[in-house]
């Protein structure tokens, strides 16, 4: 998955945990982001 806000990639499982949690700052660069953010990837 990416989030839109700052186009980082990250396993959705990575990002779900995240969002539980509620820490949702990017692990990368710290933008906040919230569920409506997180876009899947298609390759």
């Amino acid at each position: 998955v990416v989030i839109a806000k700052c186009y980082h990639l990250f396993c959705h499982p990575c990002i779900q945990r995240t969002l539980e949690n509620r820490q949702r700052k990017c692990s990368i660069c710290g933008a906040s982001f919230g569920p409506n953010d997180v876009l899947k990837v298609y390759f």
